[in-house]
């Protein structure tokens, strides 16, 4: 009867001590790969996202990418806070979450986007369905200054530091042909 019990006990501790491995790991991996702020998807995720896609794309889909920056972002800290800075990084995450699966802090005030197997027309309606959500959200806090350049490429056969360079060239494209 005794070894029952201490047979029984064992397994329940072992099982709680294999539950909380489990749940702290999930918790450990989770921080590794969002980021702290916002909770999208930090830079080192989102690269191996894009690589994963890059290498494992033998049907040769579209891969498209949006590279987001928020312009005046540095008027927000300089006239509101950087707290309140924080919150409109952490709305934008909001809003790209909403919206897409694989969205994440590139840095800074940068945010990328990859969308699988969609091609570039439909990306870019997707980027401007975004852009106009987050810009209604800027005008309602009375952001005058703030909006989104938004640069969209897709690809079917780039290497990722091609089709990141390539997204980035094109946001600042538009970024720059607003001024």
């Amino acid at each position: 009867m005794n070894f029952v019990i201490i047979v029984l006990l064992l397994f329940l501790i072992i099982t709680y001590i294999n539950w909380h491995y489990v749940k702290e790991k999930k918790r450990v991996y989770r921080l590794a790969i969002t980021d702290d702020l916002t909770g999208v998807y930090n830079r080192r995720y989102l690269l191996s996202c894009l690589e994963n896609f890059v290498n494992n794309n033998h049907d040769k889909e579209n891969i498209s990418l949006l590279f987001i920056d928020i312009n005046h972002f540095k008027w927000v800290n300089d006239n509101f806070g950087h707290l309140e800075g924080d919150t409109v990084l952490i709305k934008l995450g909001e809003i790209l979450k909403d919206n897409f699966s694989i969205c994440g802090r590139f840095g800074g005030d940068e945010f990328v986007v990859i969308i699988p197997e969609v091609d570039i027309s439909e990306a870019k309606w997707q980027a401007d369905k975004m852009k106009k959500e987050f810009e209604k959200y800027a005008q309602d806090k009375n952001y005058t200054e703030v909006s989104l350049s938004v640069g969209v490429f897709s690809s079917r056969d780039h290497e990722v530091k091609e089709i990141i360079r390539k997204a980035d060239e094109y946001m600042y494209n538009v970024k720059y042909a607003s001024r």
